[in-house]
């Protein structure tokens, strides 16, 4: 979802990726 894009600079790259992924699946 578009949710996923508004994630905060300062996380980690992994987890960044980890949640758009997530958020992408739902």
């Amino acid at each position: 979802g578009k949710v996923g894009l508004r994630i905060p600079l300062t996380t980690p790259p992994t987890l960044a990726a980890a949640r758009v992924k997530a958020l992408g699946v739902s």
